[in-house]
């Protein structure tokens, strides 16, 4: 599948994809796109938070057996 955009461009939906398969591929590959992403981006914030509660209790276990 060369140029979607191009093809959704000139021929329209139906145009586009010349088998149903086709669409299911295209389908396939933007939501497994898609769900990587969300996914990539929901580890990054949850590394984060455990990195910013990490620091904080450290930080407040420190000071509690300091004295």
């Amino acid at each position: 599948m060369v140029g979607v955009g191009t093809q959704f461009a000139a021929y329209g939906v139906r145009g586009a994809f010349s088998t149903a398969w086709e669409v299911v591929e295209f389908l396939t590959a933007f939501v497994f796109r898609e769900l990587l992403s969300a996914l990539i981006l929901v580890f990054a914030l949850m590394y984060s938070l455990y990195e910013t509660l990490n620091y904080i209790l450290s930080a407040v276990v420190t000071r509690v057996t300091s004295g």
